[in-house]
C-alpha cells in the first residue's frame, strides 16, 4: 500500500540537513506520487518507538482503564487499557512488517535493548 504523502504532511518531521530531501520531507515517486523520505519515515518511527518506551516502563500502577466507544453499528461502551493496547500494537505491528530475519534484530535491538553491535552479528 503506497500513501501518496504532502508537503504538510511532511515538513515537520523532515529533518533540515537532510541531503536527499533538503528539509522538504519528499522525495519523487513512481508516477506522479510523491513518497516520504527516510528522514521522515525515521522520525515517525522514533515518535512511536519513544511512546512504546514510555508505555513500558511507566510504573504499573499508573496503567488506567477507560470506557470507550467501540466502532460498530452497535457502538456499544468497552473498557480498555490503552497504554498496554499501544504496547501490544507495536509489536503485532512490526510482526506483520519486517521479515524473520528483520524482526530478530528489531526484537534483540529495541524490544529486548540488546547492544547494536550484538545485533549485527
Amino acid at each position: 500500500m503506497s500513501k501518496n504523502w504532502s508537503k504538510s504532511e511532511t515538513l515537520a518531521l523532515a529533518k533540515t540537513s537532510c541531503t536527499h530531501c533538503h528539509g522538504d520531507g519528499l522525495r519523487p515517486g513512481r508516477g506522479d506520487k510523491s513518497s516520504a523520505c527516510n528522514c521522515v519515515l525515521r522520525a515517525i518511527f522514533r515518535a512511536c518507538y519513544a511512546r512504546f518506551r514510555y508505555c513500558v516502563t511507566k510504573e504499573k500502577y499508573m496503567s488506567k482503564v477507560t470506557l470507550t466507544f467501540c466502532a460498530g453499528k452497535d457502538r456499544r461502551l468497552t473498557w480498555v487499557r490503552k497504554d498496554e493496547d499501544y504496547v501490544a500494537d507495536f509489536c503485532l505491528v512490526s510482526r506483520r512488517t519486517l521479515d524473520d530475519f528483520e524482526h530478530k534484530v528489531f526484537r534483540y535491538h529495541f524490544l529486548l535493548g540488546a547492544d547494536w553491535r550484538l545485533c549485527c552479528r
